[in-house]
């Protein structure tokens, strides 16, 4: 009776087709869900199955990605892309806790164990109308050059050791300069000029 039961089941069963892996072909991101395309391990065709994403988080998975597909109601034509995987691309080698975001083109973010977030890109562009920066302890800009499109200001001391140049716009304003050695103005040294007067030449500046 028992073994007769099982066996019912069993015919039963082999009609209703189970979470079954699959091989990405192509996807498909125009519309309200992204659609793929793909072969399952079984060898039969996947033609604009539903890649589910979670919200906040899309991709377009690139060709070749492993797939997890949930046949819902049995049917593998109502199939439902519930995770994806790429063994070649997936960022290798993190630590307990860490997380990473990636692409396939070697750009990626990495949480790191020890509080560090390291960002790794070619071009990194911040769209705001308004970006705050806020470090307690100070920012390092390890770059050759810095460049601002329009004004700078500071609330603090500017200090540098590489020297100053400024050219263009209306000149400068300053309230109070202070200058320790000789100052060249207009070609003209200021500690060391002379002027011309009706009893000859004046002696330099004391």
């Amino acid at each position: 009776m028992i073994a007769e039961i099982d066996k019912r089941i069993s015919r039963a069963l082999a009609g209703v087709r189970r979470v079954f892996r699959a091989v990405l072909g192509s996807v498909n991101t125009a519309g309200p869900v992204v659609m793929a395309s793909g072969t399952g391990l079984a060898d039969e065709p996947l033609s604009d199955v539903e890649l589910m994403q979670h919200f906040g988080f899309t991709s377009a998975p690139p060709p070749g990605s492993m797939l997890v597909v949930v046949p819902v109601g049995g049917a593998s034509s109502h199939g439902v892309i519930v995770a994806t995987e790429h063994v070649q691309l997936r960022i290798k080698g993190l630590q307990t806790g860490e997380t990473a975001v990636y692409n396939a083109y070697g750009d990626y973010l990495l949480f790191g164990k020890d509080q560090t977030t390291t960002l790794k890109t070619k071009n990194f562009v911040v769209d705001s109308e308004t970006t705050t920066i806020k470090a307690s302890q100070g920012i390092t800009l390890d770059t050759p050059k810095v460049e601002a499109t329009q004004e700078l200001a500071a609330a603090g001391a500017i200090s540098g050791s590489g020297g100053l140049s400024v050219s263009g716009g209306s000149g400068a304003n300053i309230d109070k300069l202070e200058v320790e050695n000789d100052a060249t103005i207009g070609g003209k040294s200021y500690l060391n000029h002379t002027h011309h007067t009706p009893d000859g030449e004046s002696d330099p500046p004391s």
